[in-house]
Formats: structure tokens, sequence, C-alpha cells
């Protein structure tokens, strides 16, 4: 039978209302906050329990457990226990005895994931407090699973608890297991999201101290950034005249594999190590035939395009739309301009205006560019400036050859380009 994380929590229920348990009230100063606990301490949400502890006390009790001289371990109430400590160092007047409930190491182990599977329903975290998250659980189902049986996969149990997905877990584990001091740091700030550092992680150490350089010369990077330094892995090669392990007699077939074991040992695929559609596939978790190495299959489903939103789906059509839209103006402005170059015959005679201003300064070469309207320019074109005052034409030009053009540019209208060019006379 699978793990039930609402029968889980009902038995523990249960047990609360059936056991008439004593709460004891223990100074601040004999407890201790776990080591274990990863969740943030908001300032804001300690300030305010303080206004309240400090009207009308401690109203919840604290669970801990005994670890010995009198001493004891806070599984649940840090907030509360930092609040009354913050408020006797002020020289506030609230009592320092904390209302608690004592667990013994088993019900300390249930109470515990009780406790993160009520904060990843209620409470807001980020990708690197799941990490941790997830690493507790585990820690907690194995110490759990030594008196209790644990129906199911562990991951599964996990993905329940934490109210996620298992490839949701496989990344955080790759994450916690692979990357870098450095990248760990970024993606702690929440500079850095699951699926850069999932990628990064898939990269050796050396690989990651390249892209952490490339990181600290451009404060981003990107997926295929990433994938520059992954080494794919070579296939194995058999040697000529070498056996199958197949032909030996003694050894399964696959199919007597599939017959002698009913369900397959738990593992932790690392996607980011291989190139194959399974990882990518919205069937990969119930697939019995997925492999490291596919490369077509007829029941593949994309994952990304199938969790689309239709807001998503509509935005990339208009996309679509613009795209090609532009292309065809591009193409109709471009036989346009076929339409209207100059014959071989009869030289092109273009109409360009300079003010007097504009002359001078071409002519002592302070100006050595002109933003004008697109005009089937080419670079080494020679064309005549002419200057003009008051409308009308001075007599006086000057030749040049255009060196550079610059069109279709962030900043720069469509009908519009900036020639460069070198006087001539």
């Amino acid at each position: 039978m699978a793990f039930n994380i609402a029968d889980f929590l009902n038995e523990e229920s249960k047990k609360e209302m059936q056991d008439d348990f004593i709460i004891k009230k223990i100074p601040a100063e004999k407890l201790h906050p776990s080591k274990k606990n990863f969740y943030k301490m908001d300032k804001e949400e300690i300030n305010a329990l303080k206004e309240t502890i400090e009207l009308v006390g401690v109203q919840e009790n604290l669970v801990v457990k005994p670890i010995g001289n009198g001493e004891y371990e806070i599984i649940s109430g840090h907030k509360r226990h930092r609040a009354v400590t913050e408020l006797i160092r002020e020289g506030k007047d609230v009592s320092n005895l904390l209302p608690c409930k004592i667990e013994d190491a088993t019900d300390g182990v249930r109470s515990e994931l009780i406790l993160i599977f009520t904060n990843s329903t209620q409470r807001e975290r980020s990708d690197y407090c799941k990490m941790f998250e997830v690493q507790r659980v585990r820690e907690l189902l194995e110490e759990y699973g030594q008196n209790n049986h644990l129906p199911g996969r562990k991951r599964d149990i996990i993905a329940g608890i934490l109210n996620t997905s298992k490839t949701t877990i496989g990344k955080l584990d790759n994450i916690r297991r692979n990357i870098i001091p450095e990248f760990m740091g970024e993606y702690k700030k929440g500079k850095i999201s699951t699926h850069a550092a999932n990628q990064i992680a898939g990269a050796d150490e050396e690989g990651q101290r390249l892209l952490w350089e490339r990181y600290q010369e451009n404060g981003t990077i990107y997926g295929k950034e990433v994938m520059e330094y992954k080494e794919p892995k070579e296939e194995q090669q058999q040697i000529p005249g070498q056996m199958q392990i197949s032909e030996y007699h003694g050894v399964m077939q696959e199919e007597e594999i599939q017959k002698e074991y009913t369900e397959p040992e738990e593992f932790d695929p690392q996607p980011e190590t291989v190139t194959s559609l399974c990882y990518s596939c919205t069937n990969y978790e119930q697939c019995d035939e997925k492999r490291a190495t596919v490369t077509n299959c007829n029941n593949y489903i994309n994952r990304r395009e199938a969790y689309k939103t239709e807001e998503e789906r509509y935005n990339e059509e208009q996309e679509a739309i613009d795209r090609e839209t532009k292309r065809k103006l591009q193409e109709m402005k471009q036989e346009e301009k076929m339409k209207n170059l100059p014959s071989e015959e009869q030289p092109r005679q273009r109409d360009i205006r300079l003010s007097r201003h504009q002359y001078e300064e071409i002519r002592t070469g302070m100006l050595t560019f002109l933003l004008l309207k697109k005009d089937g320019f080419s670079i080494g074109e020679e064309i005549e400036l002419e200057e003009y005052r008051d409308g009308l034409a001075s007599g006086r030009k000057v030749h040049i050859k255009i060196t550079y053009i610059l069109e279709d540019y962030t900043g720069i209208e469509d009908d519009y380009c900036i020639i460069g060019f070198k006087v001539k006379g």
C-alpha cells in the first residue's frame, strides 16, 4: 500500500487526543534551537510575536526533546523561543518559563515530520530551503523506519510530505550534492534559478570553476553556456570478439528479470549528465522503458509543451505572427529596393543636402558620419553632398566615399541608417 500523508497525520491526531500528555514549563536558557532547523527567522515576524507575548504571554506550547543534563532541543517553536529570549535580553517583564511538550525519540521524529509537512503547506519557502527539507525528511524517514514500516518508496513519501514532485526532489538532491560552494552561495541568495543551478551541478568541478569565472565577469549565466562545459560520457564500446553477458549460461535475460522483480529499486536519475528524450517526457515517472540514450520514442510527450498555460500558448502564437509579419515586410522592402536600383548605364543621382554647419564640419574632418533615410547605399559608393542656405544651393559641394553602413539596429528607425565616410574632395 502506498504512503498516505493524510493517514499519517490522522494517526498522530488521534494519538494526541487519546494521550493525556503533560505540559512542562522549562526555562528559556535550558532550551536550545535545533542545529537542523533550516527555516529563516523573519525579523518582522519575530517583532510581531514579541508584541503579542509581551501582552498575553506564550499561548502555544513548544515541542522539545531531552538531550541530557536537564537540557532540551527545540523541535517546534523556534520563533517563540527567540521572541522570549530577545524580550528578556531587552529587560522586558516576561516569564522565562516556556510551556513545552516533551517528546521521546520516536514521537520526536513523527512530530518533526509533521512540522515540516505543515510548513510546506503554510509557508512560502525558497528552493534553497526546500533542498534542506528534502535531506532532513530523508534522515527522519530513515530513523522512523528503524521501528516502523514505511509503505512505498522513500522518494514518493518525501514528495508527499513536502507537497512537491519527484522530479524537483531529484534536481534539489543534485544541487546539494554536486554544486560548488561559490554557486551554492549565489543559489542561497536567489541570484540563480533552480534550473540553472541544476544544470551547473551537472558539470564536473573544473567545468564549474570555469563557469564561475564567466559568471563573475557577466553577472549572469544561461543553460546553453553550461552545456559547453559538460563532457558527454563516452559510450561503452565492445571489444571485437568479446562475448555479450547475455551469452553466458545462467544469466537471466531482460524478460526474465522483469518477471523476477515486480518493482525496480529506487534510484536517483541525473538527466543533466546524459542526452535522452526520457528526462523531458511527461511519462518519465511511469515509464518502464526509459534509458539514458533514447533519441526517438513513439510515446514521447514534451513535458514543457504539455504543461504550458493558455496564456503562454497565446503569447507564443502572437510572437510567431509578429515574426512572420516582420519577415514579410522586410521582403517587401527588399523587393522595392531592388526595383529602384540604378541602372549601369545611368548613375544614381542622390539629393543629399547639407546645412552650412554640417558642410564646415565635414570639410574640417570633425563630422565623419550622417543619419540618412535608407536609399540603397553601399560601402565603397562615392557621392556628392551639396550645401544649402535658406533653401537654396550655395554652390559648394563635398565629394565623399562611404566606408561604413549601420542599419536595423536598436534605436535607429526602420527607414533610416547611419553612413560613415571619408572626404575625397
